[in-house]
């Protein structure tokens, strides 16, 4: 416990681009080839998440005591993820406890009616070893699917997985150091399922149940459908209060509205959405209201309660942004939404509580966006996910007044992953595409005279990129002549330079072309014009 409190305050540096971690063969082996990649990491985590998980529960002993009860859903629901936990622990310094800890991170005690399962009272540990939307049809340009998801929490280390399991669809995924996937998800069937926290907020709404990091991994790998993620999901027992948005290549959509006591789904048209569907912290749904104590509904909005009260102005932005235009969305598009701002009031936080957030202009960009994913899945080996480690906007506001976290050397620029066929294909394609980021970079660069202002700081920008390219292509090469995992941790690492490559190719490529923070930028009419029918908060 001592040796805990002495690590409590010990925070990991989050680097400004997530390392990249792959994944190949069975659920054991993916488990320690991921402790081994980052065991150093891990061992240092383990300590913040068992101080803030015996600040909860009161102690260790009572914290592994709740680790047990929910390791009985684990096993029920994703019997899998204890052999990856198992493999985690094995490939790294920490131990299955840890690891299991990590992978469930009980945010909330159950509430006081639960009952504690009777059944695993004496069941030991083995041996140590939210903004979401998706647009398809006539609302895009090309009719393909685009979906958009960020992760909105505290900057923290984060990691991008990309799997090819043994069993079930290879996916792509961003999640804590040490979880085996969060949100949001992309698997080769053309699936996308993204995550945020859900509104319900009574004591029945939080009951022991399925933990959502072992969940979804399962979810991703063993579905091929919306509607074979929606049987699953309705026929389980669930921790605490989710909104999952689900959305496949092949037309079908929906979110679904969880907690401990509800079940409840929507439908792309329920609303009047067309070709489009979303959701953020609030619900929709009648059993939803209920859930969250609502007070009114608001068109397009959702319901309005003191649990999600931002959420209302988020969902107009992203209703405005599809509705008025219709049939123009493409990757330019997606990025251009979670760069988009309208600068909010001078509002204190007791005026902000008051009126319930109305007037303050919350936009799904915002400075609590820890990742976000730009995904166009793909029914095969095509899919591709632009991801931005923090804020990608470089003018963005918080949530709400007095709240926001501030990211650490933040590029604001999205690289991508291709979701190809095995890892030396990932790995290949990322290393052409930050050639390609690359070379646009020198064009527009070799333009600028050494004497120009500017030219140092956009020089010592292009020489990073070069520099981390090589890093890149010399892992990559090593991994050739290894085998096994040692030739995968090259991989991974080639994957991560080729990432930071691109990313901060892109920083150079702004400096001659700035980022688009609203439609007008990339030649639409401008938001907000007489033109359009907008709602606002």
């Amino acid at each position: 416990m001592e040796q805990i409190k002495n690590y409590a305050s010990l925070k990991i540096v989050p680097p400004s681009i997530m390392p990249v971690v792959i994944l190949c063969g069975s659920d054991y082996e993916m488990g320690y080839q991921y402790g081994q990649q980052m065991a150093h990491y891990l061992e240092m985590k383990k300590y913040d998440e068992w101080a803030w998980a015996i600040k909860k529960f009161g102690s260790r002993y009572k914290t592994e005591k709740e680790l047990r009860a929910y390791q009985k859903y684990v096993k029920e629901y994703t019997p899998e993820a204890i052999d990856m936990v198992k493999g985690l622990a094995d490939g790294s310094s920490i131990s299955y406890a840890d690891a299991l800890l990590l992978n469930t991170r009980m945010i909330f005690k159950p509430n006081s009616k639960s009952r504690y399962p009777e059944e695993v009272e004496d069941e030991k540990f083995p041996p140590e070893g939210c903004s979401l939307w998706a647009t398809w049809g006539r609302t895009t340009k090309k009719g393909n699917l685009i979906c958009g998801d960020s992760a909105d929490f505290e900057f923290d280390f984060n990691v991008t997985i990309v799997a090819f399991p043994d069993k079930g669809n290879n996916f792509i995924t961003t999640g804590h150091i040490g979880q085996f996937s969060f949100a949001p998800l992309m698997n080769n069937k053309g699936l996308f399922i993204g995550l945020s926290s859900g509104s319900a907020c009574r004591e029945i709404d939080v009951d022991y149940g399925a933990i959502a990091e072992p969940s979804f991994t399962h979810l991703i790998r063993f579905s091929d459908s919306v509607a074979e993620v929606v049987d699953k999901v309705l026929s389980w027992k669930w921790h605490r209060s989710w909104n999952v948005l689900l959305a496949e290549t092949k037309g079908e959509a929906a979110v679904l509205e969880l907690s401990a006591a509800l079940k409840s789904m929507r439908k792309p048209g329920d609303f009047a959405e067309k070709d489009f569907i979303y959701a953020t912290n609030n619900y929709f749904t009648s059993d939803g209201g209920k859930a969250s104590k609502t007070i009114k509904f608001i068109e397009h909005g959702g319901w309005l309660g003191e649990h999600c009260i931002n959420s209302i102005s988020r969902n107009l932005q992203l209703w405005n942004m599809f509705y008025n235009y219709r049939g123009e969305v493409d990757l330019d598009f997606a990025k251009m939404i979670w760069r988009f701002y309208q600068k909010p009031p001078e509002m204190s936080r007791k005026e902000y509580k008051e009126t319930l957030g109305k007037g303050w202009n919350t936009t799904i960009g915002n400075l609590s966006n820890r990742t976000i994913m730009i995904g166009l899945p793909d029914n095969g080996d095509e899919g591709k996910a632009y991801l931005s480690n923090g804020p990608a906007g470089k003018i963005v506001y918080p949530a709400e007044p007095g709240e926001g976290y501030y990211q650490i050397t933040n590029s604001h620029s999205f690289y991508e992953l291709t979701l190809a066929a095995d890892p030396f294909s990932v790995v290949a394609i990322a290393k052409e595409t930050a050639q390609e980021y690359i070379g646009r970079a020198w064009l527009e660069f070799m333009q600028l005279n050494y004497r120009e202002s500017g030219y140092e700081t956009i020089n010592r920008l292009y020489s990073q990129a070069n520099q981390e390219y090589y890093i890149g292509e010399n892992a990559f090469n090593k991994g050739f002549i290894k085998d096994g995992n040692e030739s995968l941790a090259l991989f991974s690492r080639a994957a991560t330079y080729f990432a930071r490559a691109m990313a901060h190719a892109r920083e150079v490529h702004f400096a001659f072309n700035p980022r688009a923070t609203k439609p007008e930028e990339i030649g639409l009419k401008p938001y907000g014009g007489k033109w359009g029918e907008w709602l606002n908060w």
